[in-house]
């Protein structure tokens, strides 16, 4: 059986920042998950070629995913992000995006939106305050849906496109030589942090220890743990032995993002579109063109249903006016994103609340923001709490 002095269940982001952070510290640290390529982030790869399905570039805003770089040497992988020129798909087809906004109320909301603060507000209270309420419900809805793969509007505003200072010795948008999971690599590759693949699926309490199980086997005993999964997940790992804190996890909605690589093994098929698309009632949120070597491929993200790939096909063959055969499948991935809405920053602050003084650290998309720098900077956050509570009571 494994033993450490503190056990991360989750080795995505959040779980990798975390378990950086507290290995600076010296602290013995173990990650665990259930295979290779967990989390939110992933990369395809593909005739030399990096694929992003989750995030797909990073701004120079992101202070710790650069001090996360920087501690590691690896600034060198930084370069220049996929340029992303987006046109509308609706129900009469492709059109212009900003033929949907109307510029007179946009001036007019600018001035009588003017001072508006986010604080526990919603994207759509805020947006249709300072941009109008049609321009909100006819465009700024769908955009910000393409931007968080979900309804945008009850998401917090304030979680919504952070005021942060830019470093500007990096570009302003960039992404990595190798994709996005680069960082994890990076981060994973550290001597201090080892990694277990192992499905946690209980965790019980002998004692001071918490013991993780994976089915009727014990896997690992740990003084403390640092939960770097989904809402729903944790809630189920904590079951019945910290019942409030299951309970509040329980709480947060998700939604499962269905992402699409495909291809074509007729030229022409996607000839005519060169840029990416934003869907307009439809049933993807967005789709991102990838062309690698003079072959055109898309990257299309789904909303939560039970349509299978054959639909769904169908429904990329409509876009395109293709025949379902010319078009194949390279690589399909499901992501659960937490639906977070202004309701859920009370649950963040009870969550903190019941964890303050206990052993169990919780980092995530769902606490503080989806975003790549979000995570981090959560992660960050909570190692340090964990440091500082060793210190105190070094017992």
């Amino acid at each position: 059986m494994v033993t450490c002095e503190i056990a991360v269940i989750g080795g995505g982001i959040s779980g990798l920042t975390f378990a950086h952070y507290v290995s600076l510290k010296g602290h013995q640290v173990k990650v665990f998950e259930k295979e290779k390529g967990g989390g939110c982030i992933h990369s395809y790869f593909i005739d030399q070629h990096y694929i992003d399905f989750g995030a797909h570039t990073l701004t120079n805003r992101y202070a710790t995913v650069l001090e996360i770089l920087e501690r590691y040497k690896a600034t060198d992988q930084v370069c220049k992000p996929l340029t992303l020129k987006f046109e509308g798909y609706g129900k009469k087809g492709f059109f212009r995006l900003f033929s949907k906004i109307n510029c007179i109320e946009l001036l007019r909301s600018a001035f009588t939106g003017f001072g508006t603060k986010k604080q526990n507000l919603s994207v759509r209270s805020f947006y249709s305050k300072i941009l109008g309420t049609k321009n909100y419900l006819n465009f700024f809805h769908y955009l910000f849906q393409a931007i968080l793969c979900q309804d945008p509007d009850h998401y917090p505003a304030g979680q919504l496109f952070r005021k942060r200072r830019r470093n500007r010795k990096y570009p302003k948008s960039f992404s990595l030589k190798k994709g996005l999971d680069q960082i994890l690599d990076i981060i994973a590759g550290n001597p201090s942090i080892s990694t277990e693949y192992y499905n946690i699926t209980k965790i019980t309490k002998e004692g001071e220890l918490h013991v993780l199980w994976s089915g009727p086997a014990q896997v690992a005993q740990t003084k403390s743990i640092c939960l770097a999964c989904d809402p729903k997940s944790a809630s189920l790992l904590l079951g019945d032995g910290w019942p409030a804190l299951a309970g509040l996890l329980r709480r947060f909605p998700v939604v499962q993002v269905q992402s699409l690589l495909i291809g074509s093994n007729n030229a022409m098929t996607f000839s005519k579109r060169n840029k990416s698309l934003i869907g307009f009632d439809q049933p993807f949120y967005s789709a991102i063109l990838y062309v690698i070597d003079d072959i055109k491929y898309w990257l299309f993200h789904f909303k939560e249903n039970t349509m299978p790939v054959a639909e769904r096909i169908r429904v990329i063959g409509e876009i395109f006016s293709a025949k379902q055969d010319e078009i194949f499948v390279v690589a399909a991935r499901s992501a659960l994103l937490p639906a977070i809405s202004v309701e859920c920053l009370a649950l963040q602050s009870e969550i903190d609340m019941q964890t303050r003084d206990s052993a169990i650290f919780i980092t995530g998309n769902y606490m503080n923001g989806l975003s790549v720098e979000d995570c981090c900077s959560r992660a960050k956050n909570e190692a340090e709490r964990f440091h500082a509570a060793i210190t105190q009571n070094p017992g």
